[in-house]
This record gives structure tokens, sequence and C-alpha cells, in this order.
């Protein structure tokens, strides 16, 4: 039986060994979300495969930066932690970035509101982002997977507050033990 088969979800995945030897062959039943680390194949699979592991590390760090700097960037766009920025805020400054008439944006969309954040990363990176953020894999980033993504990574760096008001929210909140 399969992991799915049994119940485990894999949104990550390593190609190791012989493996990699036919992974054209198979690739196509990888979510095209999990394939954002580049597959490396050489004469020694052993060896690319740790080869290999090192670059996903040093992606995963990479990534975790990258997150970083775009959710600092869009907290103090708004004015607010990033822990505190409001829903409508939020979809005012994603609707800023879509084309008209449109309710979603592609990488282009995606790279104006990341450049216009004062955000410089390689092009590369930012499609990395898109890639996250678009669950479904259309290659467009709806204002529904763009909250989704914001909710989730929120609350994975310490929090940066922006101004004297955000932090006398956090100081009410810790002494009411909210």
């Amino acid at each position: 039986a399969t992991l799915l088969e049994q119940g485990f979800l894999v949104d990550e995945y390593m190609i190791a060994g012989s493996a990699t030897e036919t992974f054209k062959l198979w690739a196509k039943h990888i979510p095209k979300s999990a394939l954002s680390a580049p597959l490396l194949e050489g004469p020694s699979p052993r060896y690319e495969g740790l080869r290999g592991t090192g670059i996903g590390g040093g992606f995963q760090y990479r990534y975790r930066d990258d997150v970083a700097l775009v959710r600092s960037a869009i907290g103090e766009a708004l004015g607010e932690a990033p822990q505190l920025v409001p829903i409508d805020e939020l979809r005012g400054l994603f609707d800023r970035f879509c084309d008209e008439g449109e309710s979603d944006m592609g990488l282009e969309e995606f790279v104006r509101l990341v450049r216009a954040l004062g955000v410089r990363m390689p092009d590369d990176e930012i499609r990395e982002l898109v890639s996250d953020v678009d669950s479904m894999c259309l290659d467009r980033v709806t204002f529904d997977e763009f909250q989704q993504w914001w909710l989730t990574v929120i609350g994975q760096a310490a929090e940066v507050l922006h101004t004297e008001d955000a932090f006398d929210q956090v100081l009410r909140e810790e002494s009411t033990g909210n």
C-alpha cells in the first residue's frame, strides 16, 4: 500500500539514489507544488542523493528567510504587526496588484506585489513563493489561497511590532492571558 492509501499526506519529497534514474517516468505522480527543489543527476546516485539533501536544506533556509521578508514587508506596508493585520486590509493589498477585472493574480502580478513592498529577491525565489501560495497548482493565486498562506506564515517567526499601538495590544493580550 502507498503512503497515501495508508492515510499519510505527503507534501514534500526527496528523491535520491537509483530512483533519480527513472524519475522522469514517474514524476507525473507527484503534485506540482512538491517539485520545488532541483533534480540532481550524476554518475553515482548515492552521492547525488547526499548532495541533493544539502542543497534541499539550503533551499529550506533561504525560503524561510524569503517568507520572513515578505511577511515583515506586508506588516510594514499596512502599519501593523503581521499578526494584527486585518483580513480586509490584506485583501485590499492583494486587490491592488490583480489585473483590472481579475480576482486572482499570476506570477507577474505577484512579482509586482513583492517588489512594491521593497523586497528584493531573485525571480526564482519569488516563483517558489507563488508555488507555495498556489495550492491549486493553477499558476494563479486567489485571495483565498493568499489568505490561507498568510495565516500559516504569520506564526512562523518572532513577532515584529511596527507600531506603538501594536506593542500596546500585545501587552494588553498578555495581561489578560489571551
